[in-house]
């Protein structure tokens, strides 16, 4: 099987959902898929895509589906139609990595009302696309994709951290020193709770009841938390900053900032759990807070907003157990953390879903 993989870019580095597309084509071709990713910016040159189409001769073309990566409103009335003629009888498969905004209760109403539009636009485009196969990334999503009249499945993501070994750690252990934290005192380091923070925070993301849960954590343990950040903090550094400044006399904290996936890795090896800042109703749709399972490490998730689709509650299991939502145990649960779960890829099983899934249709 042949399969062209369109996304927002082919740049590493540049669009998680990029990323994404990257590490599956390349996951594909070593198990004798051979896969490609053409960018969106390309299938602007209508020549050019289908040149490129007829020299690799697909069997498949998947749309990697971010709204706002088309238009800057995330409207795409005409997407389909242009993805359609643009085939050639080739058959189509979409992951919605995104759906459209506004769908948690208490959204704000210009919130709502732009959603509405983008899922009408939305509908519009997939029966201009005619997709054989539909998925998405977390129960939530596919609930509301059902509701608007598109029928999918779940395709679990996987992290974007692959895992490295962590016994060569000499360059790790330099960067935690220079702030002020150390593997080489396992007495101290017994000590400290360490929760890692990976890639961006949202300047909404509430602090609470996440922080009064890690305060009790420490009476019942004694372990002091420290709360590393890892990447970029993007618009949340002023959140950042008034967390440290309010809260530094019961929990530290240390910004690493942008690293090397190999360091990050490292350092997941060494965390005793990591905070996540996607809701829980739709913490599948988080390649962070997967690559903190895939690392075996539990994963806090303190967002609530709801969904209403009468999907689990918050206080309910989820799938993927090791994601841990606000409860009123989890101080308990935080204060004797279980042994940590083996490391394990989840792109290998995912990439033979992905292929099975195309394979029935």
């Amino acid at each position: 099987m042949r399969i062209v993989l369109l996304a927002p870019s082919t740049e590493p580095g540049r669009s998680g959902v990029g990323d994404y597309a990257l590490a599956l084509a390349g996951e594909l071709s070593r198990t004798g898929h051979p896969a490609v990713v053409r960018g969106f910016d390309e299938i602007k040159d209508e020549r050019a895509f289908r040149a490129f189409c007829r020299e690799f001769q697909p069997d498949w073309l998947s749309l990697q589906f971010v709204a706002y990566a088309f238009d800057r409103r995330g409207l795409v009335w005409n997407l389909g139609s242009r993805l359609h003629a643009l085939a050639d009888g080739l058959p189509w498969h979409v992951m919605f990595h995104e759906v459209w905004v506004g769908a948690y209760e208490g959204a704000p109403w210009k919130q709502r009302l732009l959603g509405l539009a983008q899922r009408a636009s939305i509908r519009r485009s997939l029966q201009a696309l005619r997709p054989r196969v539909v998925h998405t990334s977390n129960e939530t999503y596919r609930t509301l994709l059902a509701r608007a009249g598109i029928a999918s499945e779940v395709l679990p993501l996987f992290g974007n951290i692959p895992i490295v070994d962590d016994a060569d750690d000499a360059e790790l252990q330099a960067l935690l020193a220079r702030h002020g934290l150390g593997l080489d005192d396992p007495a101290a380091r017994a000590r400290q709770l360490w929760i890692g923070l990976f890639g961006s925070l949202h300047p909404v993301w509430p602090p609470e009841p996440f922080f009064t849960h890690l305060k009790e954590a420490q009476s019942l343990s004694g372990r002091r938390p420290v709360l590393i950040s890892i990447g970029r903090l993007g618009p949340g550094r002023a959140l950042w900053e008034r967390l440290r400044r309010d809260h530094s006399t019961s929990i530290s904290f240390a910004e690493l900032g942008e690293q090397p996936a190999p360091i990050i890795s490292q350092l997941f090896h060494h965390l005793d759990g990591g905070i996540a800042t996607t809701p829980y109703q739709v913490i599948g749709k988080s390649g962070s807070a997967v690559a903190m399972a895939e690392h075996g490490l539990p994963v806090i998730v303190n967002r609530t907003e709801r969904y209403g689709l009468g999907l689990p509650a918050d206080d309910q299991p989820h799938p993927e157990p090791l994601y841990l939502p606000m409860t009123p145990g989890l101080p308990r649960l935080l204060a004797a953390l279980p042994p940590r779960r083996p490391a394990r890829p989840f792109l290998p099983e995912v990439a033979r879903a992905f292929l099975a899934a195309l394979g029935q249709s």
